[in-house]
């Protein structure tokens, strides 16, 4: 059986605490060590500090430090498969200090950054720190990955744990044959069966069953059983590949390792502070032999560009007109030859109830009053001319009367029924978007039936001759089967007006809701849709929303082309300025936006992207 297949379980070890850690134990007085917070600063380049960058080498690096100061780690090692930074010689537990800072939300992203400091409290490379972060954005309390700092002789016990994990593996038989007697299986075998049974009807089966060891069986079963227990038993405390962290090793002062954490944080509308509290376990043995509590927390404040946002609404011009007009297309079918208007067709029902509706709507709106509906029905060209003509009127008269009778509330409303004989206007609209017929034969039916708008101004014979004529076709069944039917329906007009309106047309402003979304998309940091929206509109926002995207090119154009500037833009034209390192002009900039608004001295205080490079200056 491989080993290998049960290294991704959580591994423990398996050592005695040595008698000098427990010495060391009692002596160290652990009431101090208290796990606190702070933020990175520049004093450590200064005070000669070096810095161990992960993920560069096996051996990421040494940190020595003055020898009266006692070594802290030498050769800090990193594993290739776990990712943990392992101390060669020393490690020891952690104290750190809380601090604030303001942070700049860029790309709707937030970074994180603060140090944990290892003080000389404690030296042991026989003991393990875990470190637990744990991140709290507005109500949501978010635990980040953790990181640990295992001393070399912990490690050690580590693998020495494995090791002896595998050996108990290695004695667990996989080969089958390993339970039978083979020797004396294979003279019975020889002896007494031949051709499947014995001499006394005992087959081969029955005489292996005679000579397997049960009882290795039974103890192998038994092992195999005690896998998971023997894992506990010989490996004590994991060594984690996956879910932790560790980015930055370095020497601090006095003689202290620090760990630098960085993590960014996806913004969010409203985000204002995110505050870091870390907990801290110190391990020998892996047993928990020191808690440290719970940090005070260290508090980021979150300066975005979109507080910067301008919340005047922007308003359109639009042209309304007294008269409105609608339309709709019914199909209500006829019995051949029938003018009545019967529901009980098929597909009456629904366009007679969907028309009602339509007509409903219009009486009881609040804004509209209806004034007229026109009914035009019409007819398909099959057949005499009069004949539709007649039956076209006929269904037109009826539709109306059925509306009318029907609706009962059409005092005010005029009712007026129109008919068009035969629909060759809509037939010739059908055929050129038709699909099945080719282009060719189209324009040849489209010369015999486009040279008249529904036949009014030919006589009626030569409109049934024209139909005569289409008939011969070898398209005509096609059109009367499958266009036809389409023209033989009614069609609804509803004249409308706008109620307390007598001109008219009547000029009005209203609020532009589009781009009210917009900016609401930028307050709520997408900025890919405020984008989308704004760009349009080439105004402040539209700026500000190039900004905080990351095109400070296309921001500069925007602002560089606005007529007027107040605070907020030449705010933005002086991060845009720092941002293209054009310093002395970031300053000018930040100088008029101060004179027009004394409180972007406290805004720009805030804001890490200009802070430290208009602190001072003479406004």
């Amino acid at each position: 059986m491989c080993f290998e297949k049960y290294v991704p379980a959580v591994c423990l070890v398996s050592i005695m605490m040595s008698c000098s850690s427990q010495r060391l134990l009692k002596k160290t007085d652990f009431s101090e060590q208290t796990v606190t917070l702070s933020i990175p600063g520049d004093e450590a380049a200064s005070a000669g500090e070096t810095a161990v960058q992960s993920g560069q080498d096996s051996i990421a690096g040494r940190i020595t430090i003055d020898e009266t100061d006692g070594p802290i780690i030498m050769r800090a090692l990193k594993e290739e498969e776990t990712g943990e930074m392992v101390a060669v010689d020393v490690i020891s537990a952690s104290k750190v200090t809380a601090r604030f800072r303001n942070v700049a939300e860029r790309l709707g992203m937030v970074e994180v950054e603060f140090d944990i400091s290892v003080p000389e409290k404690v030296i042991d490379s026989e003991w393990r720190l875990k470190f637990y972060p744990v991140m709290k954005v507005m109500d949501d309390i978010v635990p980040l990955e953790p990181f640990f700092i295992t001393g070399t002789a912990y490690r050690e016990e580590q693998l020495k744990g494995y090791r002896k994990y595998r050996a108990f593996l290695e004695t667990i038989l996989t080969d089958s044959t390993d339970f039978i007697r083979n020797g004396l299986l294979r003279k019975f075998v020889e002896r007494n069966i031949s051709g499947g049974k014995g001499v006394f009807g005992i087959t081969r089966k029955q005489a292996m069953e005679h000579y397997t060891k049960y009882a290795l069986v039974r103890k192998n079963d038994r092992k195999l059983m005690l896998r998971d227990e023997k894992f506990r038993h010989y490996v004590k405390d994991p060594i984690i590949s996956e879910g932790i962290r560790l980015d930055t090793v370095m020497s601090g002062q006095n003689g202290n390792l620090v760990y630098r954490y960085v993590q960014p944080v996806r913004g969010r509308k409203g985000m204002k502070r995110i505050d870091v509290t870390v907990r801290g376990e110190l391990y020998n043995d892996g047993i928990c032999v020191m808690k440290m509590p719970e940090t005070e927390k260290l508090s980021f404040y979150v300066s975005s560009l979109t507080t910067l946002v301008d919340p005047t609404p922007r308003y359109k011009t639009r042209i309304i007109g007294r008269n409105v007009e609608d339309n709709t297309y019914a199909f209500i079918d006829f019995r051949p030859g029938d003018s009545m208007v019967d529901e009980t067709l098929p597909g009456n029902g629904d366009e007679l109830h969907r028309i009602r509706e339509n007509i409903f709507n219009l009486l009881n709106n609040e804004e509209l009053q209806l004034d007229s509906i026109v009914i035009t029905a019409s007819c398909s060209p099959e057949g005499n001319y009069t004949d539709n003509e007649k039956l076209a009127r006929e269904r037109a008269e009826s539709v109306a009367e059925y509306f009318t009778e029907d609706m009962g509330r059409l005092e005010n409303c005029e009712m007026i029924s129109k008919y068009i004989p035969e629909n060759w206007e809509k037939l010739n609209l059908l055929i050129k978007n038709d699909t099945v017929m080719s282009e060719k034969r189209k324009a040849e039916i489209l010369a015999l039936t486009g040279n008249s708008v529904n036949g009014y101004e030919l006589p009626a014979s030569e409109i049934d001759a024209r139909e005569q004529s289409l008939s011969k076709m070898r398209e005509y069944r096609y059109l009367r089967e499958k266009l036809y039917p389409k023209l033989r329906g009614v069609k609804f007009d509803f004249y409308l007006h706008r109620k307390g309106i007598d001109k008219d047309t009547v000029i009005t402003s209203e609020i532009d809701s589009v781009y009210l979304s917009g900016v609401e998309a930028l307050r709520n940091l997408d900025y890919k849709k405020a984008l989308d929206i704004l760009r349009q509109y080439h105004d402040y926002n539209t700026a500000l929303a190039y900004l905080v995207a990351g095109y400070e090119e296309s921001a500069l154009a925007e602002l560089e082309n606005m007529r007027y500037h107040d605070s907020r833009s030449f705010y933005l034209l002086a991060v845009i300025s720092a941002r293209m390192q054009k310093d002395g002009l970031a300053v000018e900039y930040f100088r008029k936006s101060v004179r027009l608004d004394s409180s972007m001295v406290h805004r720009a205080n805030l804001d890490p992207e200009i802070s430290d490079l208009v602190s001072g200056i003479d406004l």
